[in-house]
């Protein structure tokens, strides 16, 4: 699709491209910074207490007792939860179990996924929609269940989003999905 089509399809306008922003942003767009302020109560003193807060709780549980975060990391939890620390706990402890119960979403897959049609199910948009939220395309046609295996298929689904709410646009903006089930 080219350029001119994508802006077309987001804007309904193909010379209107003041909507239309890259996957591949490294800043924060002024509309962006007003919805984390008026959605998830984001402001410079809710970060700075939010991640004091947090900090501490997580410093007096035992599973994450001694672990130095890194703030991005916690800012992502506490955006979530409108910069309710508990809530940013919380969180982190679901992935804390995650990682316990179902280990193998956090090693590496075991071959070149790029190599095999099955493994070529997901694809991320190139453009953000109009609210700076990312679109990722599902084609479950695509997957044959004796090229890749259900964990190694959930693996791939997981890191795509870990990977995609890495950036804070994502995290204010979101993620759409869409399903194809052709072919299925």
């Amino acid at each position: 699709m080219s350029n001119v089509n994508v802006t077309l399809a987001m804007n309904g306008n193909a010379h209107d491209t003041t909507k239309v922003l890259s996957l591949q942003i490294n800043y924060i767009p002024e509309f962006v910074t007003r919805m984390a302020e008026e959605e998830f109560n984001d402001s410079p003193e809710n970060r700075r207490k939010g991640l004091e807060q947090l900090k501490e709780l997580l410093n007096d549980h035992k599973m994450t007792k001694g672990i130095d975060f890194e703030d991005d990391f916690l800012l992502a939890y506490l955006l979530h939860n409108k910069f309710n620390a508990d809530g940013a706990l919380s969180g982190i402890r679901h992935l804390f179990n995650l990682r316990k119960n179902h280990s193998y979403f956090f090693r590496n897959i075991p071959f070149d996924f790029t190599t095999i049609p099955s493994g070529q199910f997901i694809t991320v948009l190139p453009y953000r929609r109009s609210d700076g939220s990312v679109t990722v395309h599902f084609e479950f046609g695509k997957v044959f269940w004796n090229e890749i295996s259900i964990e190694t298929f959930k693996q791939l689904g997981f890191i795509i989003y870990q990977q995609l709410l890495r950036n804070p646009v994502t995290q204010v903006a979101g993620i759409n999905a869409i399903y194809d089930f052709s072919n299925t």
